[in-house]
């Protein structure tokens, strides 16, 4: 489905780019088609129409897909704690379907200046990925501070292959901003509104997955905030690992058993689970 986001990208007719997009989406399915029970389709959405994309997303669920695609930028000027976008968050819980922020959908913003790297185009690249978590950031203080998590407790949201450096940071930023936590805070923010810590949403709403590389390592994550690191690989692109659960083995042998069920798919269940949309049991071992 990738391939018809990358196609329509330039496209000015959304509406023939919608159509394009959910004709990938159904060639996908129809590949995945009796093998759901550990396959999932993902699913890509065009955003320019909230109601065609709810449309999309339950077409895509009753043939197995469990997530979908979301741009870390606004969609048609609507950030996504807007109360527009509220019908879109239903659906992903009522339709037990989780959003995804994939590093190939959150472009970051500079300056055009930074591009004038007089036909270096290696400089460009250099400058192109090294920012990949930005609009990341922006989506989820938005999540958090515009009640998103507030008012979907069911919803979370995974962050894919944008790396792991920055989430801790993060966190602890918001957190220094939430009102309950210092008395200056309060003077520029004002009393907090929700129910909980910009910490206890993450641990409950935000996962975050890195790749088997020595710069992504999950272990400051897991060491601060246990259910946020969840498992993931992406062989045979060369940020990859042939072998990523004994890479992780390794990596994580001396962490928690807990910690370490959490990490490789315990977090991800309960995902699904507070939605009220379970998978099916899961059988594997403590790692």
């Amino acid at each position: 489905a990738l391939a018809g986001v990358t196609a329509t990208r330039f496209m000015e007719d959304r509406d023939r780019a919608r159509h394009i997009i959910a004709a990938c989406n159904r060639a996908m399915a129809d590949s995945h088609e009796g093998y759901t029970d550990r396959l999932w389709p993902t699913t890509t959405i065009e955003w320019n129409d909230l109601d065609a994309a709810i449309d999309e997303l339950t077409y895509m669920r009753s043939r197995g897909s469990r997530s979908f695609l979301v741009n870390a930028t606004p969609v048609n000027g609507i950030p996504h704690f807007h109360s527009a976008f509220d019908r879109v968050w239903s659906a992903a819980v009522d339709l037990g379907m989780l959003p995804i922020v994939h590093v190939g959908m959150n472009p970051t913003v500079f300056a055009p200046g930074w591009t004038e790297v007089e036909g270096d185009m290696v400089l460009l690249r250099q400058l192109g990925v090294c920012q990949g978590h930005q609009s990341v950031q922006v989506f989820l203080n938005g999540m958090v501070f515009g009640g998103v998590f507030e008012r979907h407790p069911g919803l979370s949201v995974l962050i894919a292959e944008c790396g792991v450096h920055w989430f801790n940071g993060t966190i602890e930023h918001m957190q220094q901003r939430d009102s309950r936590q210092s008395v200056s805070a309060k003077l520029f923010f004002g009393d907090s509104r929700w129910s909980l810590s910009p910490e206890e949403f993450a641990l409950r709403n935000i996962r975050v997955a890195p790749l088997p590389t020595p710069h992504q390592s999950p272990r400051g994550v897991l060491d601060r905030y246990p259910t946020c690191a969840v498992f993931a690989s992406d062989y045979a692109h060369n940020e990859g690992h042939p072998s990523p659960l004994a890479y992780y083995d390794d990596l994580l042998a001396d962490v928690p058993a807990p910690v370490r069920e959490q990490f490789f798919g315990q977090s991800m269940a309960d995902c699904f689970a507070r939605m009220g949309h379970p998978l099916a049991e899961r059988t594997a071992a403590v790692r």
